[in-house]
């Protein structure tokens, strides 16, 4: 092939992909993306979480008590009002003597079933834990009149929603 061949070849390219994009961009409404952020260190993992509609939450899980703790952030004051909190060491079982291994990462979930004030956040917060192979999945009460009108402080568990083993891939049950 020529080197004239070659380019001609790449503008062609170059410019059904510029229409592609034009026309698909022409033809569609804008994508609106959920993102979280995790990170974490031998002591320490935290996780951002959406809540609702412009509101997320930071997840912190402490690895030397075993304490899950979320906190929401006030829109209009920029103070945290809202916190939730959970022992890990019961829920899954750690045993004295044991180091657990966790880690955690937050998600979306569109909880449907729910129309009313009082549902659950739009977040989940996944935990594993390596030694035992277990997964919870938890949730955070949440109201959605908090939005606009946020109480001075909430306090509330994290709900767990469901267990599973990262191990072995169970059959869900109806």
């Amino acid at each position: 092939m020529s080197r004239q061949t070659t380019i001609q070849s790449c503008v062609t390219v170059a410019a059904l992909t510029v229409a592609a994009i034009a026309l698909v961009r022409s033809n569609s409404q804008p994508i609106l993306l959920n993102a979280t952020a995790a990170h974490g260190s031998q002591h320490i993992s935290v996780a951002t979480v959406p809540i609702d509609s412009g509101v997320e939450a930071i997840v912190v899980l402490d690895h030397v008590t075993l304490e899950l703790t979320g906190y929401i952030m006030n829109p209009y004051t920029g103070k945290f009002f809202a916190g939730y909190y959970t022992q890990l060491a019961d829920e899954f079982g750690v045993k004295q003597g044991k180091i657990p291994e966790f880690t955690l990462i937050g998600g979306h979930v569109d909880f449907r079933q729910f129309t009313g004030n009082n549902r659950p956040a739009d977040g989940v917060i996944y935990v594993a834990e390596a030694l035992s192979g277990k997964m919870i999945a938890y949730s955070m009460p949440w109201n959605a009149a908090f939005r606009s009108n946020p109480p001075a402080v909430a306090k509330a568990p994290f709900i767990p929603l469901d267990y599973t083993s990262i191990r072995t891939f169970p059959v869900p049950q109806p």
